[in-house]
């Protein structure tokens, strides 16, 4: 009896995403050996040089310009540095987090892929790894991530 409890409250927890843990528990992780401002800085560089990365947008003021990258100005704590990609062939934009909390090591640096949007207002956004997307869209943009991005920035791993 006690297992069968035990097997009930595993399936009412997991299927509640009580237990994965973190800010985004779905995303496809990447080491790069470089320090976390290094990779910032290797990420600056990539779109400075390849301007189709950037995201274009219209902002609040009705003011056109770059989506910036950078830490959430909601975010208090400064945990999370967003990093948004474009692709043009493709009308999607990515979206990528570096962790950059100080209780971490920042060498290697872990580069997070979280999701993406095919949408021009930014809504609507599918996250990676989860239903969102089938196996095929899935694999498809985690390929694109690192054949057309992470392969610029360095030598990377799966973590």
């Amino acid at each position: 009896m006690k297992y069968r409890f035990l097997i009930l409250l595993l399936v009412v927890f997991s299927s509640c995403n009580l237990i994965i843990s973190g800010s985004y528990p779905y995303s496809e992780n990447y080491s790069i050996n470089n320090s976390r401002e290094e990779l910032i800085s290797k990420i600056k560089v990539f779109k400075e040089q390849n301007i189709e990365y950037r995201v274009m947008t219209t902002f609040e003021n009705g003011e056109g310009g770059e989506l910036p990258d950078g830490l959430n100005p909601q975010d208090t704590l400064d945990i999370f540095y967003a990093i948004y990609f474009y692709t043009t062939d493709l009308n999607m934009t990515l979206l990528s987090v570096i962790n950059m909390t100080k209780e971490i090591p920042t060498r290697p640096a872990t580069i997070q892929l979280v999701g993406m949007t095919k949408s021009k207002n930014f809504g609507s956004w599918k996250t990676i790894n989860t239903k969102d997307l089938s196996k095929e869209e899935n694999a498809q943009i985690k390929a694109l991530f690192e054949t057309r991005i992470l392969d610029k920035l360095g030598v990377w791993k799966h973590d």
